[in-house]
């Protein structure tokens, strides 16, 4: 089984941290028709048309974690927000500097 032209291959071992529970879903699916072999990317020449394709998979794909990396600050932002209120709320508005958070 080939994902699209089969040029680029996640490589879980590669990755900060190991192999995610996603990966071992996606292998586990997979691993009954899949052969490893050598990835096609790196014996492809320098000039050929389908490194277009790995261009606009390498674009996509930092387009994607530059999203997910905004909401995610986003996120703790507002939690961080919300914890400020929730402490005001109790009285005790001194809970973050106590926590190492900054104020505002």
């Amino acid at each position: 089984m080939v994902i699209g032209p089969g040029l680029i291959l996640p490589r879980p071992e590669s990755m900060p941290g190991g192999p995610l529970v996603a990966d071992s879903v996606l292998a586990a699916a997979l691993s009954p028709g899949y052969a490893d072999r050598p990835d096609r990317l790196w014996r492809l020449a320098p000039d050929a048309p389908d490194w277009s394709a790995v261009q606009a998979q390498v674009l996509d794909r930092l387009t994607v974690s530059s999203y997910s990396r905004e909401w995610v600050e986003e996120l703790i932002d507002s939690t961080r927000s919300l914890q400020r209120a929730v402490d005001v709320a109790r009285g005790d508005e001194g809970a973050d500097a106590v926590a190492g958070n900054p104020a505002g």
